[in-house]
């Protein structure tokens, strides 16, 4: 994957701060203040790269918060989970105020299964539809934008300060 490879060279200095609650748009100063933040490069369906500013949830305490109470997101914005390696993920949108597409994904980065359009508020499990180790939320409608499909690798893990 060409775009994978430049992942890494546009990785941000991650800094880990406090937990910070009211926050009404992806990157407000005090998200920023709960979030590690890194830009990536996501690997589009038609071969194209997508440079998305993306806020890492690998904290318990973060994945727990997510983007509850978000009331907006930039399209070039978006929310990475990372969980132990090849498990069952399950997510749902407590509190949380915008429609989101999940794109749950293997430890490789290969995309699994994409749950589009979710339910604001919904508290219905949103389910992973094998192990998984990533969960990346986008705002809804963006994965059909950007042509997105299960079986494609989406980023490339080991070349991200994730692992």
């Amino acid at each position: 994957m060409r775009c994978s490879l430049l992942t890494g060279l546009l990785l941000a200095n991650l800094v880990v701060t406090s937990y910070a609650f009211g926050q009404t748009r992806v990157g407000d100063t005090e998200f920023r203040a709960a979030f590690d933040a890194t830009t990536m490069l996501l690997e589009t369906g038609t071969g194209t790269c997508e440079t998305f500013e993306i806020f890492l949830a690998v904290k318990p305490v973060q994945r727990k918060r997510g983007l509850m109470f978000v009331q907006s997101m930039l399209p070039t914005q978006g929310m990475l989970f990372q969980f132990a390696p090849q498990t069952s993920i399950s997510m749902y949108m407590k509190n949380t105020v915008i429609p989101l597409d999940i794109v749950f994904l293997d430890n490789a980065g290969a995309i699994i299964n994409i749950a589009e359009d979710t339910e604001p508020y919904s508290l219905t499990s949103i389910r992973a539809a094998g192990p998984a180790t990533f969960a990346l939320e986008l705002n809804a409608g963006r994965t059909a934008e950007l042509g997105l499909k299960p079986g494609q690798t989406l980023f490339r893990p080991d070349l991200t300060a994730l692992q």
